[in-house]
């Protein structure tokens, strides 16, 4: 290919910010290979396809909320390569009392069958799941808590494996779950449902999970020192990459070389969801974004801003 293609996406009137545009496309041998698939959030999660020669448009579809009418922060669409079946899921935060802190959320998850124009809801995941709402702020930061997971399906096509955040009290700990699918994308029994660092006391977010040849990997962002109330600025943050082990529930470590203290807020400034993963051979590149060579650059009206972004290749 002798120069980079591409096509409109869609035009809408978003009532929001724009968020969390996510991509994938089918490379299985069935006969969509090569549709590329593609959501994205503005208070509702959108998402639809085009052909890979991007000769025509996408024209997004709303995605189910699973009967809420509550606000969509986040959505993700993925292909199953073992059959070329699109899933997509939403995250919809409900308000449950008079505090962002009493808010709980789940996830409605959803597929596109074939000659079908609307996405088709399949069911709900994680139901009264917490995380630290996007206020106050730590270190003069919202944290990016927006964002609360990411997910795949298994190498054969028969399981879904979602990474969420959930509230272990006081801390947001990250959690797989893996729950039965069949042929037509149904959701089957929860099969699995595990804390990934039980021995953790940190405050971990923004999971970002991917399978590959070399089984489930997964990496988040973790403070070395969790805030609490009486010592509500940050500490440092690093970057765990974590996969299952034999005999035990996961193998986890620190990767990146060094911590990083997070850049300070403008009037609305997020850390951001700025981490991603994907498998290299046998292996898993994980890559995402910090502040360890300080803030000097930071624009006084930015809503987000990290000074490099950073990637390592590993096992």
């Amino acid at each position: 290919m002798d120069q980079f293609r591409g096509a409109q996406v869609d035009q809408f009137q978003s009532g929001g910010i724009i968020d969390r545009l996510a991509i994938d496309a089918d490379r299985s041998a069935g006969p969509n290979r090569g549709r590329i698939y593609a959501s994205w959030s503005t208070g509702l999660g959108c998402a639809g396809f085009f052909p890979g020669d991007f000769s025509e448009p996408l024209e997004g579809r709303q995605l189910p909320r699973c009967g809420s009418n509550d606000s969509v922060m986040h959505s993700q669409v993925h292909v199953r390569q073992s059959d070329g079946r699109p899933f997509a899921i939403v995250q919809v935060d409900e308000p449950n009392g008079p505090g962002p802190e009493d808010n709980t959320y789940f996830l409605c998850v959803s597929t596109l069958d074939e000659g079908a124009d609307e996405w088709r809801e399949l069911g709900r995941l994680v139901e009264g799941s917490r995380s630290r709402p996007d206020t106050p702020a730590h270190a003069g930061t919202n944290w990016g808590t927006t964002l609360r997971f990411s997910f795949a399906t298994s190498s054969d096509g028969d399981r879904l494996v979602v990474a969420y955040v959930d509230r272990i009290q006081p801390l947001d700990q990250v959690f797989v779950q893996e729950i039965a699918i069949d042929e037509e994308g149904d959701l089957g029994a929860v099969l699995s449902d595990e804390i990934v660092r039980p021995t953790s006391m940190e405050f971990q977010l923004l999971p970002a999970l991917t399978v590959g040849p070399g089984g489930t990997g997964l990496s988040f962002y973790e403070m070395v020192t969790a805030p609490d109330e009486t010592r509500p600025e940050a500490d440092t943050v690093r970057v765990i990459a974590a996969t299952p082990a034999a005999g035990a529930a996961w193998s986890t470590f620190p990767l990146s070389d060094e911590a990083f203290d997070p850049c300070p807020t403008t009037t609305r400034s997020y850390f951001g969801d700025y981490i991603g993963i994907a498998p290299v051979g046998t292996r898993f590149v994980t890559a995402w974004a910090d502040s360890r060579d300080g803030c000097d650059h930071q624009n006084s009206s930015a809503d987000t801003f990290h000074q490099h972004t950073y990637a390592d290749v590993w096992q």
